[in-house]
């Protein structure tokens, strides 16, 4: 039988593996990032009482994690998985910042979950090249559209000097870029052009019917690479 809540199946799994492990990082105190562990994140599913009141940046940690639970599905997430494949060292880190429900974020909040990566949920239109610069996620996926912008603003934030290092240092540990309308090539050229990883892979979301061939982001065979 099919568990209808499997992203509070696949929280409680985590929470008994490795309890500890951050799972859910968000804005708390004075703009500072905070993290719930996955034995945080399970026990505020199952109604555990936040002790105290909630402190600042916890409503909305909260209703990330119950709205995941509410309209993830286990078909396109383990479409997602089976795309991206395991990660060969450390653990994959993906930032979240649209709406539930509207988009595949539903569908990518449960598939980290189930692989055990770390989620840093930052609401907004469209996700911060700085942001992105910062936390230097292991896996993006957007529309081609709202990448190419991404990609672009990315690119401006170099200094003048050390241009080339600074990039590829923030993109070192990208390993997969799934891009969920529109053309995957002038992604990769993008990719390409800042510096990315030769390991880096960029393909169509699962289901999104672009129908284009894995590949890393300069055209080789090579496989994915890990995180730090």
């Amino acid at each position: 039988m099919t568990n209808a809540r499997p992203f509070r199946a696949a929280l409680e799994r985590r929470a008994g593996q490795t309890p500890e492990d951050p799972f859910l990082f968000f804005r708390g105190e004075r703009g500072h990032f905070r993290w719930w562990s996955f034995a945080r994140a399970a026990a505020c599913l199952a109604g555990a009482p936040a002790g105290g009141g909630a402190r600042p940046g916890e409503d909305e940690a909260e209703g990330f994690l119950r709205r995941a639970d509410e309209v993830g599905s286990a078909a396109p997430a383990a479409g997602v998985a089976a795309a991206l494949g395991p990660v060969l060292a450390g653990r994959d880190i993906w930032i979240s910042h649209r709406p539930l429900g509207v988009s595949p974020e539903a569908d990518l909040a449960l598939w980290a979950a189930e692989s055990g990566a770390a989620v840093l949920r930052e609401p907004g239109e469209r996700l911060h090249p700085g942001l992105f610069g910062w936390a230097r996620p292991t896996i993006l996926s957007s529309p081609g559209a709202a990448l190419e912008e991404l990609l672009a603003g990315f690119g401006d934030l170099a200094p003048r000097f050390g241009t080339g290092r600074w990039r590829r240092r923030r993109l070192a540990r990208l390993r997969a870029v799934l891009v969920e309308a529109g053309e995957v090539a002038p992604v990769r050229e993008m990719l390409v052009a800042l510096g990315a990883p030769a390991t880096l892979r960029v393909l169509p979301f699962p289901g999104s019917g672009l129908g284009l061939r894995q590949r890393p982001a300069d055209g080789g065979g090579s496989e994915e690479g890990g995180t730090r």
